[in-house]
């Protein structure tokens, strides 16, 4: 099963139902909103240790990998690779 890939920066985290917004290049040099859909069971890492989706700030940059179902994207994993100080 091939996984789709999304990377962009976060605009806005909804934990209440569980989405992240994230502006990303379409692949043509212009920017679109996508919503990365994530559950329980979705891994969040920030550089090579486990973190949680409360962790990730605004502003960062973030890569998701999963898959389209019935046209939303889920991911089964999130990583954080803002290098924060």
């Amino acid at each position: 099963e091939v996984r789709d890939v999304l990377r962009g920066t976060v605009i806005s985290i909804h934990e209440n139902v569980k989405v992240i917004v994230i502006s990303a290049d379409r692949g043509d040099g212009t920017e679109a909103e996508y919503h990365i859909y994530y559950t329980s069971d979705t891994v969040v890492l920030k550089g090579n240790k486990e973190s949680r989706v409360s962790r990730i700030e605004e502003g960062n940059e973030i890569i998701a990998v999963g898959s389209y179902k019935g046209g939303l994207f889920f991911a089964d994993t999130i990583q954080d690779i803002t290098i924060s100080n």
